[in-house]
Protein backbone atom coordinates (compact mmCIF):
# COMPACT_ATOMS: atom_id res chain seq x y z
CA UNK A 1 0.00 0.00 0.00
CA UNK A 2 1.09 3.14 -0.71
CA UNK A 3 0.49 6.41 1.32
CA UNK A 4 0.52 10.60 0.78
CA UNK A 5 1.91 13.01 3.77
CA UNK A 6 -0.30 15.76 4.13
CA UNK A 7 -0.29 18.33 2.48
CA UNK A 8 1.57 21.75 3.70
CA UNK A 9 -1.03 23.80 5.91
CA UNK A 10 -2.53 26.69 4.55
CA UNK A 11 -2.47 25.73 0.56
CA UNK A 12 -5.23 23.85 -1.72
CA UNK A 13 -3.87 20.39 -2.77
CA UNK A 14 -2.87 19.36 -6.21
CA UNK A 15 -3.59 15.80 -8.21
CA UNK A 16 0.26 15.84 -9.24
CA UNK A 17 0.40 13.02 -7.17
CA UNK A 18 -2.61 11.10 -8.44
CA UNK A 19 -1.16 12.30 -12.25
CA UNK A 20 2.33 10.69 -11.37
CA UNK A 21 0.44 7.31 -10.23
CA UNK A 22 -1.68 6.86 -13.52
CA UNK A 23 1.20 8.41 -15.65
CA UNK A 24 1.84 5.14 -17.40
CA UNK A 25 -1.98 5.38 -19.33
CA UNK A 26 -1.05 9.17 -20.48
CA UNK A 27 -3.17 9.01 -23.93
CA UNK A 28 -5.11 5.46 -23.40
CA UNK A 29 -8.14 4.42 -24.11
CA UNK A 30 -10.39 3.68 -21.55
CA UNK A 31 -13.62 2.20 -20.45
CA UNK A 32 -15.45 4.39 -17.85
CA UNK A 33 -17.36 2.48 -15.38
CA UNK A 34 -20.99 3.88 -15.89
CA UNK A 35 -22.39 5.33 -12.29
CA UNK A 36 -25.79 3.75 -12.67
CA UNK A 37 -27.67 1.28 -11.07
CA UNK A 38 -28.93 -1.74 -13.02
CA UNK A 39 -32.06 0.36 -14.67
CA UNK A 40 -29.71 2.97 -15.90
CA UNK A 41 -30.52 5.71 -13.30
CA UNK A 42 -27.52 7.59 -12.61
CA UNK A 43 -26.36 7.56 -9.09
CA UNK A 44 -25.32 10.52 -6.99
CA UNK A 45 -26.47 14.25 -6.57
CA UNK A 46 -25.21 17.29 -8.07
CA UNK A 47 -22.24 17.04 -5.68
CA UNK A 48 -21.71 14.02 -7.68
CA UNK A 49 -22.34 15.70 -11.02
CA UNK A 50 -19.46 18.22 -10.18
CA UNK A 51 -17.35 15.95 -8.71
CA UNK A 52 -17.74 13.77 -12.19
CA UNK A 53 -17.57 17.34 -13.89
CA UNK A 54 -14.07 17.38 -12.37
CA UNK A 55 -13.28 14.11 -13.22
CA UNK A 56 -13.61 14.39 -16.87
CA UNK A 57 -11.34 17.61 -16.78
CA UNK A 58 -8.49 15.45 -15.42
CA UNK A 59 -9.05 12.62 -18.17
CA UNK A 60 -8.30 15.51 -20.52
CA UNK A 61 -5.26 16.73 -18.61
CA UNK A 62 -4.38 13.15 -19.01
CA UNK A 63 -5.16 12.57 -22.46
CA UNK A 64 -7.89 9.64 -22.07
CA UNK A 65 -10.33 8.61 -24.08
CA UNK A 66 -13.36 6.91 -23.32
CA UNK A 67 -14.00 4.36 -25.55
CA UNK A 68 -16.52 0.85 -25.18
CA UNK A 69 -15.46 -1.62 -23.14
CA UNK A 70 -13.94 -3.83 -26.10
CA UNK A 71 -11.97 -1.32 -27.88
CA UNK A 72 -10.54 0.14 -23.95
CA UNK A 73 -6.72 -0.63 -23.20
CA UNK A 74 -8.11 -0.38 -19.43
CA UNK A 75 -11.30 0.41 -17.22
CA UNK A 76 -11.76 3.35 -14.90
CA UNK A 77 -14.31 3.61 -11.87
CA UNK A 78 -14.96 7.57 -11.53
CA UNK A 79 -14.64 9.10 -8.24
CA UNK A 80 -17.70 8.14 -5.94
CA UNK A 81 -19.17 7.71 -2.18
CA UNK A 82 -21.14 4.57 -3.62
CA UNK A 83 -18.28 1.82 -2.42
CA UNK A 84 -19.83 0.76 0.65
CA UNK A 85 -21.13 -2.93 1.81
CA UNK A 86 -24.40 -1.10 2.53
CA UNK A 87 -24.84 -0.02 -1.41
CA UNK A 88 -25.67 -1.62 -4.67
CA UNK A 89 -22.46 -0.57 -6.03
CA UNK A 90 -20.30 -2.82 -5.23
CA UNK A 91 -21.93 -5.71 -6.77
CA UNK A 92 -22.77 -3.40 -9.91
CA UNK A 93 -19.07 -2.76 -10.48
CA UNK A 94 -17.97 -6.69 -10.14
CA UNK A 95 -20.56 -7.13 -12.97
CA UNK A 96 -19.59 -4.67 -15.32
CA UNK A 97 -15.76 -5.40 -14.98
CA UNK A 98 -16.17 -8.91 -14.61
CA UNK A 99 -15.85 -9.72 -18.93
CA UNK A 100 -12.90 -7.81 -18.56
CA UNK A 101 -10.47 -9.30 -16.70
CA UNK A 102 -6.78 -8.52 -18.38
CA UNK A 103 -7.68 -4.41 -18.42
CA UNK A 104 -6.24 -2.85 -15.47
CA UNK A 105 -7.83 -0.95 -13.36
CA UNK A 106 -8.23 2.25 -11.63
CA UNK A 107 -10.57 3.55 -9.13
CA UNK A 108 -10.23 7.07 -8.74
CA UNK A 109 -9.99 8.67 -5.43
CA UNK A 110 -13.46 7.71 -3.45
CA UNK A 111 -14.45 6.61 0.24
CA UNK A 112 -15.53 3.17 1.29
CA UNK A 113 -16.87 1.47 3.88
CA UNK A 114 -16.61 -2.29 4.17
CA UNK A 115 -16.88 -3.63 7.68
CA UNK A 116 -18.08 -7.11 7.47
CA UNK A 117 -18.38 -7.76 3.47
CA UNK A 118 -14.44 -8.55 1.98
CA UNK A 119 -14.08 -6.17 -1.33
CA UNK A 120 -12.26 -8.82 -2.41
CA UNK A 121 -15.48 -10.25 -3.94
CA UNK A 122 -15.42 -7.22 -6.79
CA UNK A 123 -11.78 -8.36 -8.14
CA UNK A 124 -12.10 -11.80 -8.02
CA UNK A 125 -10.84 -13.48 -11.54
CA UNK A 126 -9.17 -10.31 -12.25
CA UNK A 127 -5.06 -10.97 -13.97
CA UNK A 128 -4.93 -7.37 -14.51
CA UNK A 129 -3.80 -5.18 -11.30
CA UNK A 130 -5.72 -2.59 -10.03
CA UNK A 131 -5.13 0.66 -8.20
CA UNK A 132 -7.70 1.86 -6.21
CA UNK A 133 -7.23 5.36 -4.67
CA UNK A 134 -8.99 6.86 -1.41
CA UNK A 135 -9.49 10.06 -0.75
CA UNK A 136 -9.47 10.30 3.19
CA UNK A 137 -7.27 8.73 5.44
CA UNK A 138 -10.01 6.57 7.54
CA UNK A 139 -10.97 4.50 4.20
CA UNK A 140 -7.94 3.83 3.34
CA UNK A 141 -6.72 2.37 7.01
CA UNK A 142 -10.11 0.45 7.30
CA UNK A 143 -10.05 -1.49 4.12
CA UNK A 144 -6.10 -1.84 4.18
CA UNK A 145 -6.41 -3.17 7.39
CA UNK A 146 -9.43 -5.49 7.69
CA UNK A 147 -8.92 -6.65 3.67
CA UNK A 148 -5.60 -5.83 2.73
CA UNK A 149 -3.84 -9.50 2.53
CA UNK A 150 -6.82 -10.23 -0.02
CA UNK A 151 -6.98 -7.71 -1.89
CA UNK A 152 -3.00 -7.94 -2.37
CA UNK A 153 -3.45 -11.37 -3.54
CA UNK A 154 -5.77 -10.43 -6.10
CA UNK A 155 -3.18 -7.62 -7.45
CA UNK A 156 -4.95 -4.69 -5.93
CA UNK A 157 -2.70 -1.95 -4.60
CA UNK A 158 -4.37 0.61 -2.22
CA UNK A 159 -3.30 4.66 -2.46
CA UNK A 160 -3.95 7.84 -0.50
CA UNK A 161 -4.84 11.08 -2.70
CA UNK A 162 -7.51 13.77 -2.45
CA UNK A 163 -11.08 14.18 -3.06
CA UNK A 164 -11.14 15.66 -6.85
CA UNK A 165 -13.13 18.86 -6.36
CA UNK A 166 -10.08 19.38 -3.44
CA UNK A 167 -7.46 18.21 -6.05
CA UNK A 168 -8.78 19.57 -9.03
CA UNK A 169 -9.98 23.23 -7.71
CA UNK A 170 -8.65 24.99 -10.72
CA UNK A 171 -11.17 22.92 -12.85
CA UNK A 172 -13.79 23.76 -9.71
CA UNK A 173 -13.38 27.33 -10.11
CA UNK A 174 -13.58 27.41 -14.09
CA UNK A 175 -17.04 25.01 -13.58
CA UNK A 176 -18.60 27.18 -11.62
CA UNK A 177 -17.95 30.47 -13.34
CA UNK A 178 -18.82 29.01 -16.51
CA UNK A 179 -22.17 27.23 -15.18
CA UNK A 180 -22.86 30.71 -12.24
CA UNK A 181 -21.43 33.67 -13.33
CA UNK A 182 -20.88 36.09 -10.36
CA UNK A 183 -23.60 38.49 -9.83
CA UNK A 184 -23.97 41.60 -7.94
CA UNK A 185 -25.71 41.16 -5.09
CA UNK A 186 -26.49 43.86 -1.90
CA UNK A 187 -25.82 42.29 1.58
CA UNK A 188 -24.05 39.21 2.86
CA UNK A 189 -25.62 35.50 1.63
CA UNK A 190 -25.66 32.54 3.97
CA UNK A 191 -26.58 28.88 2.68
CA UNK A 192 -27.52 26.07 5.31
CA UNK A 193 -27.00 23.18 3.47
CA UNK A 194 -28.91 20.12 6.08
CA UNK A 195 -28.96 16.39 4.14
CA UNK A 196 -32.42 15.01 4.40
CA UNK A 197 -31.72 11.69 2.84
CA UNK A 198 -30.97 9.91 5.80
CA UNK A 199 -34.21 10.71 7.90
CA UNK A 200 -36.03 7.31 9.40
CA UNK A 201 -39.61 7.10 8.39
CA UNK A 202 -41.88 5.05 10.22
CA UNK A 203 -45.51 4.51 10.24
CA UNK A 204 -47.70 2.03 12.27
CA UNK A 205 -50.82 0.38 9.77
CA UNK A 206 -53.50 -1.49 11.26
CA UNK A 207 -53.48 -4.01 8.16
CA UNK A 208 -51.66 -5.17 5.53
CA UNK A 209 -54.42 -3.88 2.89
CA UNK A 210 -53.72 -0.75 4.08
CA UNK A 211 -49.65 -0.87 3.64
CA UNK A 212 -50.62 -2.13 0.40
CA UNK A 213 -52.47 0.93 -0.58
CA UNK A 214 -50.17 3.11 1.26
CA UNK A 215 -47.16 1.58 -0.98
CA UNK A 216 -48.96 1.63 -3.83
CA UNK A 217 -50.36 5.66 -3.81
CA UNK A 218 -47.05 6.59 -3.19
CA UNK A 219 -45.58 4.93 -5.90
CA UNK A 220 -48.11 6.62 -8.20
CA UNK A 221 -47.49 10.38 -6.53
CA UNK A 222 -43.60 9.40 -6.96
CA UNK A 223 -43.87 8.35 -10.74
CA UNK A 224 -46.42 11.36 -11.37
CA UNK A 225 -43.56 13.53 -9.59
CA UNK A 226 -40.72 12.69 -11.45
CA UNK A 227 -42.22 13.05 -14.68
CA UNK A 228 -42.51 16.79 -14.05
CA UNK A 229 -39.52 19.06 -15.54
CA UNK A 230 -36.44 18.86 -13.62
CA UNK A 231 -36.78 22.75 -12.58
CA UNK A 232 -40.54 22.23 -11.98
CA UNK A 233 -40.51 19.03 -9.58
CA UNK A 234 -37.19 20.63 -7.49
CA UNK A 235 -39.38 24.27 -7.15
CA UNK A 236 -41.83 22.27 -5.65
CA UNK A 237 -40.37 19.80 -3.18
CA UNK A 238 -38.39 22.87 -1.44
CA UNK A 239 -42.19 24.63 -0.82
CA UNK A 240 -43.80 21.05 -0.40
CA UNK A 241 -40.69 19.67 2.26
CA UNK A 242 -39.83 23.19 3.79
CA UNK A 243 -40.41 22.38 6.97
CA UNK A 244 -38.20 18.93 6.46
CA UNK A 245 -35.60 21.29 5.43
CA UNK A 246 -35.45 23.70 7.65
CA UNK A 247 -35.29 20.98 10.53
CA UNK A 248 -32.90 19.64 9.25
CA UNK A 249 -30.92 23.10 9.07
CA UNK A 250 -32.03 23.98 13.14
CA UNK A 251 -30.12 20.41 13.57
CA UNK A 252 -27.01 22.03 11.43
CA UNK A 253 -27.14 25.47 13.25
CA UNK A 254 -27.60 23.87 17.03
CA UNK A 255 -24.24 21.63 16.42
CA UNK A 256 -22.50 24.88 15.40
CA UNK A 257 -23.69 26.54 18.12
CA UNK A 258 -23.00 23.91 20.44
CA UNK A 259 -19.62 23.62 19.13
CA UNK A 260 -18.84 26.90 20.22
CA UNK A 261 -19.88 29.33 16.95
CA UNK A 262 -22.30 31.67 16.55
CA UNK A 263 -22.86 33.45 13.14
CA UNK A 264 -23.42 37.20 13.94
CA UNK A 265 -27.11 37.93 14.09
CA UNK A 266 -29.13 39.81 11.55
CA UNK A 267 -25.65 40.28 9.57
CA UNK A 268 -27.17 38.30 6.37
CA UNK A 269 -29.32 40.07 4.22
CA UNK A 270 -30.93 36.60 3.11
CA UNK A 271 -30.92 32.72 4.40
CA UNK A 272 -31.04 29.79 2.11
CA UNK A 273 -31.96 26.65 3.69
CA UNK A 274 -31.94 24.15 1.40
CA UNK A 275 -29.81 20.72 0.40
CA UNK A 276 -28.62 22.13 -3.46
CA UNK A 277 -27.10 18.71 -3.24
CA UNK A 278 -29.88 16.48 -3.73
CA UNK A 279 -31.84 16.35 -6.79
CA UNK A 280 -35.23 16.08 -5.70
CA UNK A 281 -34.27 19.92 -4.29
CA UNK A 282 -32.24 21.55 -6.64
CA UNK A 283 -31.02 21.31 -10.50
CA UNK A 284 -27.20 21.50 -11.16
CA UNK A 285 -27.69 25.03 -12.65
CA UNK A 286 -28.98 26.45 -8.93
CA UNK A 287 -26.91 24.19 -6.86
CA UNK A 288 -23.76 25.74 -8.47
CA UNK A 289 -25.57 29.76 -8.22
CA UNK A 290 -26.67 29.42 -4.99
CA UNK A 291 -23.28 28.45 -3.83
CA UNK A 292 -21.70 30.98 -5.75
CA UNK A 293 -23.51 33.38 -4.40
CA UNK A 294 -23.57 32.11 -0.79
CA UNK A 295 -20.68 34.50 1.20
CA UNK A 296 -20.91 31.95 4.31
CA UNK A 297 -22.07 28.04 4.47
CA UNK A 298 -22.66 25.73 6.85
CA UNK A 299 -23.19 22.10 5.48
CA UNK A 300 -22.97 18.33 6.57
CA UNK A 301 -22.91 17.33 2.31
CA UNK A 302 -19.34 17.30 1.53
CA UNK A 303 -20.10 18.85 -1.80
CA UNK A 304 -21.61 21.68 -0.69
CA UNK A 305 -18.88 22.54 1.98
CA UNK A 306 -15.84 21.84 -0.77
CA UNK A 307 -16.57 24.10 -3.76
CA UNK A 308 -17.73 26.94 -1.37
CA UNK A 309 -14.45 26.54 0.18
CA UNK A 310 -12.72 26.76 -3.10
CA UNK A 311 -14.41 29.56 -4.02
CA UNK A 312 -13.26 31.65 -1.07
CA UNK A 313 -16.20 31.16 0.99
CA UNK A 314 -16.49 31.19 5.32
CA UNK A 315 -17.62 27.38 5.62
CA UNK A 316 -18.44 24.98 8.48
CA UNK A 317 -18.54 22.00 7.58
CA UNK A 318 -20.53 19.24 9.64
CA UNK A 319 -19.76 15.83 10.08
CA UNK A 320 -22.65 14.02 9.07
CA UNK A 321 -21.70 10.61 11.44
CA UNK A 322 -19.98 8.84 8.59
CA UNK A 323 -16.14 9.67 8.55
CA UNK A 324 -15.83 10.62 5.12
CA UNK A 325 -16.49 14.36 6.03
CA UNK A 326 -13.87 14.52 8.72
CA UNK A 327 -11.56 12.24 6.52
CA UNK A 328 -11.97 14.78 3.56
CA UNK A 329 -10.85 17.76 5.86
CA UNK A 330 -7.96 16.16 7.19
CA UNK A 331 -6.40 14.79 4.38
CA UNK A 332 -7.08 18.27 1.84
CA UNK A 333 -8.83 21.06 4.03
CA UNK A 334 -6.97 21.38 7.29
CA UNK A 335 -5.28 24.49 7.50
CA UNK A 336 -7.23 26.74 5.19
CA UNK A 337 -8.49 29.39 7.19
CA UNK A 338 -12.25 29.98 5.73
CA UNK A 339 -12.83 25.80 6.25
CA UNK A 340 -14.01 25.03 10.14
CA UNK A 341 -14.92 21.41 10.57
CA UNK A 342 -17.30 20.57 13.76
CA UNK A 343 -17.43 17.10 14.81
Amino acid sequence: MGGLKKHEAAAWPSYERLFDQVSGWRGAKAYVVEMTDRSGKLLGNNGDFLMHAVFDRMLTELGITRVAPDSAELIIVPPNGALLETYQFPSILRERIADYPNLPLIIFPSSALFDSINPAFIFEGRAAATLWFFRERYSFEQVGSAWGGALKALGVRLLLDHDVVASGNRFVREIIESRSPRNDTSGKRLLIGGRTDSESRTAKHSSARRVGDAHLLKRLARSAFFALPHGTRSAIARRVFRRKLERAGSLLMERLKAAGHKLPEGSFARTSVVDVSALEYSTFTYYLRTISSADVVVSDRLHIALPAAVLGKRVYLVEAGYHKLTGVYEQSLEGLPNVTLVR
